[in-house]
């Protein structure tokens, strides 16, 4: 089953906060209790979900799809506090794409691909000194992202090195 198709609401919420910068010691304290959810988790949650959304939407400002052949490719830059697996998944559901780079301000490169795509990930990665496996993959820009030229000169590199691996 996939990861994303999240059933429990609790347990997703509870995965959300792990995830989150929330004392993990005071959440380990609670369940020793028999405290598994309650206000102060919700509320704590909520802000989560809410910069995270905040981050999705940031993201989509700066989303560029590019196209290759019939295939195609969504890469965005990330905000530090997103998971790369929950930015790269948002850019696959949103861009419905064959896959996806998501770029973290400090250069690092994080590559998925859709259920349906076949193209090898570890080999991509590989063009970016990165590696990994043919579903996902990862690699490090030569220079951090952190302003609009860096990242206008990521997508550049990222455009010209897919054009040569995909023909």
């Amino acid at each position: 089953q996939d990861f994303y198709d999240k059933e429990i609401d609790t347990a997703n919420k509870m995965t959300d906060l792990i995830s989150s910068n929330y004392d993990k010691q005071k959440l380990v304290s609670m369940m020793k209790q028999g405290e598994t959810w309650n206000d102060e988790l919700e509320e704590s949650w909520q802000k989560y979900d809410d910069k995270r959304q905040e981050g999705y939407r940031n993201m989509d400002e700066k989303a560029k799809v590019f196209t290759y052949g019939d295939l195609k490719c969504a890469v965005s830059l990330k905000e530090p506090y997103l998971s790369g697996s929950d930015a790269g998944h948002h850019l696959l559901e949103k861009y419905d794409t064959d896959i996806i780079a998501v770029i973290s301000p400090s250069g690092v490169m994080s590559f998925r691909r859709a259920d349906d795509c076949e193209v090898n990930l570890g080999e991509i990665a590989q063009m970016f000194n990165g590696g990994g496996h043919a579903y996902a993959a990862g690699a490090k820009l030569d220079q951090k992202v952190k302003t609009d030229e860096a990242y206008a000169q990521a997508l550049e590199t990222i455009d010209g090195r897919l054009t040569e691996y995909f023909g």
